[in-house]
């Protein structure tokens, strides 16, 4: 939400319409999500 700037109610309306555009469970693609998030972030040391 902090990097597109997006409310709390517009960014799970788009969480449901990419899990039912790539006809997946809601939790599938919310996981990917935070996993592509926890890949990209630079570690804290």
């Amino acid at each position: 939400m902090k990097r597109t700037s997006v409310d709390e109610v517009e960014a799970f309306r788009r969480l449901q319409k990419l899990a039912t555009d790539k006809r997946a469970k809601l939790i599938e693609v919310a996981r990917m999500i935070l996993a592509v998030e926890e890949v990209s972030l630079p570690s804290e040391q």
